[in-house]
C-alpha cells in the first residue's frame, strides 16, 4: 500500500465515482463524476472497476506527491498536468516513480479532469458509493474538497523496468476518446424533446436556434446559460416532479439550466427536454464564457450513441486485459 499526499488542493478537487442509485426518494442527489465518460475511461485504462474512486479536478488542478510507484490515467480536460516539467499525456496509462509530484498549470481545454490510480483510492463507501456529496457533507474524503496535507492510501504498482533516472513513462495505447471531448468553439449538445405543457412553440423553436454563453454561476448542480432570454407568454411553475441529470429547465427569466450531477431530485420549473446521456459529459466540460448550441435528437438515436460508447468501453477494457 502506498500513499498520495496533497501538497496543494487546487479548486473544487473532490473524490468522485459513479452516481448514487436508489437514494433519490430520500432527497439525496445522485452526484458522482460530472463527466462520467472520462471517469470510466480513466478507470478502464488502469484496470479498475467503474465504481473505483477518481479525483475530479476542476479548472485549477491540485499538486500531489506519490510516495510509491503508481500507475495512473488522466482523462477529460487538459489542465496542464506536468511531472518534473514534462507534460503528462491524457487518455492513456502512465507510470510514475516513487516521489513523483503531479501538478497542474493553466487550464487549456475543458473544465474537469479525472485522475484514476490502479487499484483505486482508499476512501470509505457511504450508501454504497465513494462519491463526495458536498451538500450532505458525506462520501469521498469526509464529504469535502481535498485540502493541503491530506493523505490518501493508494495501491502501489511496480514501475516498469527502465533506468533509475526515468520518473515517468506512458503507454503508447491511446483511448479512442482522445478527440471525442476536445470541444470545438461552439459545441452542439443534443436534447430529446419533452416540453412541458405551457411552454409555447416559440420558446421551443428559439431554444435550438439560439447561441448561449455559459454563465459563471454554473457548477456541479447545473449549467446556467446566459444570452438572449427565451421570451414569450408568462411561464407558470409546474407541480414539482422528478428531474434527472441532463434535464433542461426553463426558469421564469427565460435562461435555460441544464442539470448536472449534483442536481436536486425534484423541480418545479417547466422542462424543455433531456440532454442525451452521451452529451452530458460534454456539458460538464464547458467553462464560463464558453458558447454552446442545442439540437433535437430522437430517443432511438440517443440510445444508439450511448450503446456505441458502451461497446467502445468494453473493447478498451478487453484490450487492457490482453
Amino acid at each position: 500500500m502506498g500513499r498520495l499526499t496533497v501538497l496543494a488542493p487546487g479548486q473544487w478537487t473532490t473524490m468522485q465515482a459513479l452516481a448514487r442509485c436508489g437514494v433519490a426518494r430520500f432527497g439525496i442527489t445522485p452526484g458522482g463524476a460530472a463527466d462520467v465518460l472520462s471517469h470510466r475511461v480513466a478507470n478502464a485504462l488502469v484496470g479498475n472497476a467503474d465504481d473505483a474512486a477518481t479525483i475530479e479536478c476542476t479548472l485549477v488542478g491540485p499538486k500531489l506527491r506519490f510516495d510509491s510507484d503508481v500507475e495512473i490515467a488522466l482523462c477529460g480536460a487538459d489542465l496542464g498536468a506536468r511531472v518534473a516539467n514534462v507534460d503528462v499525456p491524457r487518455w492513456r496509462a502512465v507510470w510514475l516513480r516513487r516521489g513523483a509530484v503531479l501538478e497542474f498549470g493553466m487550464p487549456i481545454r475543458g473544465a474537469r479532469a479525472y485522475l484514476a490510480i490502479a487499484g483505486g483510492i482508499d476512501v470509505p463507501a457511504v450508501l454504497g458509493n465513494r462519491s463526495t456529496d458536498r451538500v450532505g457533507r458525506f462520501g469521498g474524503l469526509e464529504g469535502r474538497e481535498l485540502r493541503a496535507g491530506d493523505v490518501l492510501d493508494v495501491d502501489s504498482t511496480p514501475f516498469p523496468g527502465v533506468r533509475d533516472d526515468v520518473t515517468m513513462i506512458a503507454s503508447p495505447r491511446v483511448a479512442a476518446w482522445a478527440r471525442e471531448l476536445d470541444l470545438v468553439s461552439t459545441p452542439v449538445l443534443r436534447v430529446v424533446p419533452r416540453a412541458h405543457e405551457g411552454v409555447d412553440a416559440g420558446r421551443v423553436a428559439a431554444f435550438v436556434s439560439t447561441e448561449f454563453v455559459v454563465d459563471a454561476r454554473s457548477d456541479r448542480m447545473g449549467l446556467r446559460l446566459a444570452g438572449p432570454p427565451l421570451a414569450g407568454p408568462r411561464l407558470d411553475e409546474q407541480v414539482s416532479s422528478p428531474v434527472v441529470t441532463g434535464t433542461v429547465q426553463l426558469p421564469p427569466d427565460g435562461h435555460p439550466i441544464v442539470l448536472l450531477a449534483d442536481h436536486q431530485t425534484t423541480g418545479g420549473y417547466p422542462v424543455l427536454g433531456e440532454l442525451a446521456s452521451v452529451d452530458v459529459p460534454r456539458a460538464a466540460q464547458l467553462r464560463p464564457k464558453d458558447r454552446v448550441r442545442f439540437a433535437w435528437i430522437s430517443v432511438e438515436e440517443a440510445q444508439s450513441r450511448w450503446l456505441r460508447f458502451e461497446t467502445d468501453l468494453a473493447l478498451l477494457r478487453a484490450a487492457v486485459r490482453a
